[in-house]
C-alpha cells in the first residue's frame, strides 16, 4: 500500500482518495489517487491511473510504491508536476534536450564515479564539441564512430554528434579489432571520435579525432531534422553477419512520454546506465534521463556484476533500472 491515504488540505496541497487496495476478482474504485483541487500543479495530466492497471497483477505492491513515491515528488515540488512529456510535433534528440535543460538546468543530469555535469553544464560541452566536429567537416547525414569507455565522455560524444546533424555508430573498446574494422567499413564511416587509450582500436585508414585535443571552434553545426539518422546500431551477429541498423530522431518523442506515462519516470529519479553503449537498449536508458530532467548515474563496469550490482543500485539511489532476466 500507499504510506498514506490522504494529503493535507493547504493551499497548494494534494487530496488523494482511496481505497487503492486491490483484491483478486475486485476492480479498483476510482482507479486510484486523483487530484482534488487546483493547484499550482493543476497542469498536471493526470492519466497514470488507468494506463497504471495493467501492472497490478501479479506485483500490486511495486505500483503502489510507484504511486506513493511519484505523489511524495509532487508534494515536495507541486509547481514542477509531472511534467508529462507531450510536444504536439516529433523532435530531434536536440530539441528534446534543449527543453529539458531549460527546465532544469541546475539539475544533476550525468553521474559517474569521478563526475557530475548538471544539464546546463552537460548542453554547453555537447554544443562546443559539436561546433568542433563541425569544423572538423562533418556534415548532416554523416556517420561518425566513437570509440570511447562507457562514462560521461561518451553521451557527451553521442550528444555532440546529433547536434551537429550526423548519426552516431558506438564502437565499443572491447570488441575484436576485426568487428570493429568490418562495422566501420561496412557503415562507411570516415570519422572516428577516440581518446589516448582507444585510438590504436581504430583502422589507420579513417580519420580519428581525439576528443581530448580538439581544437576550439565556433563554426555552427547544420542542426537535423526530425527524421534524419540519429544513430546507427549493429545487431550482435549472433545468426551470421553484424547488420548495421538505422534509427532516426522520429521515434525519441513518443518513447519519452511512453516512459513518464507507464514508468513514473520524472525529474527526481535516477536512471541506471546498465547497457552497453553498443546495445539500443542505452539509448532507452539515456533517454528516460535525459528526456525528464532525470540523473543518469553511469558506474564502472566492474560496480554491474553480482553483489556489486545490489551495492551499486543501493548506494546510487536507483530509482529505474533496465536490466536483463
Amino acid at each position: 500500500r500507499p504510506a498514506f491515504q490522504r494529503a493535507g488540505r493547504q493551499a497548494g496541497e494534494h487530496e488523494f482518495h482511496g481505497p487503492v487496495r486491490h483484491r483478486p476478482g475486485r476492480r479498483l474504485h476510482n482507479g486510484g489517487p486523483r487530484v482534488q483541487r487546483p493547484s499550482p500543479a493543476s497542469h498536471i495530466r493526470t492519466k497514470l491511473s488507468t494506463r497504471l492497471i495493467l501492472f497490478l497483477q501479479p506485483a500490486g505492491h511495486r505500483v503502489f510504491f510507484s504511486y506513493s513515491l511519484t505523489f511524495f515528488y509532487l508534494q515536495a515540488q507541486p509547481d514542477e508536476g509531472l511534467n508529462m512529456f507531450t510536444p504536439d510535433t516529433p523532435l530531434t534528440y536536440c530539441e528534446i534536450l534543449s527543453r529539458t535543460t531549460k527546465r532544469y538546468p541546475d539539475s544533476v543530469a550525468i553521474e559517474t564515479r569521478d563526475e557530475r555535469l548538471t544539464y546546463t553544464e552537460l548542453t554547453e560541452q555537447v554544443v562546443r564539441r559539436a561546433r568542433c566536429l563541425a569544423a572538423a567537416g562533418v556534415r548532416r547525414g554523416d556517420i561518425v564512430g566513437i570509440c570511447l569507455p562507457r562514462g560521461a565522455e561518451m553521451v557527451v560524444s553521442q550528444l555532440a554528434v546529433m547536434h551537429a546533424g550526423a548519426a552516431y555508430l558506438p564502437l565499443d573498446p572491447s570488441y575484436p579489432a576485426e568487428r570493429l574494422a568490418y562495422m566501420v567499413r561496412d557503415s562507411r564511416t570516415m570519422t572516428v571520435l577516440v581518446n589516448a587509450e582507444t585510438e590504436s582500436r581504430i583502422p589507420t585508414n579513417v580519420r580519428r579525432l581525439d576528443v581530448d585535443a580538439l581544437p576550439k571552434a565556433e563554426a555552427e553545426p547544420e542542426r537535423p531534422e526530425v527524421h534524419d539518422l540519429a544513430y546507427v546500431i549493429y545487431t550482435s551477429g549472433s545468426t551470421g553477419r553484424p547488420k548495421g541498423v538505422m534509427v532516426t530522431h522520429a521515434g525519441f518523442t513518443t518513447m519519452i512520454d511512453a516512459q513518464q506515462r507507464h514508468m513514473l519516470v520524472n525529474a527526481a529519479s535516477r536512471v541506471l546506465q546498465f547497457a552497453s553503449p553498443s546495445f539500443d537498449a542505452s539509448v532507452f536508458e539515456m533517454s528516460m534521463a535525459l528526456g525528464t530532467g532525470a540523473c543518469l548515474v553511469i558506474p564502472h563496469r566492474e560496480d554491474m556484476v553480482g553483489d556489486s550490482l545490489v551495492t551499486t543500485l543501493k548506494h546510487a539511489r536507483i530509482t529505474h533500472a533496465t536490466l536483463p532476466p
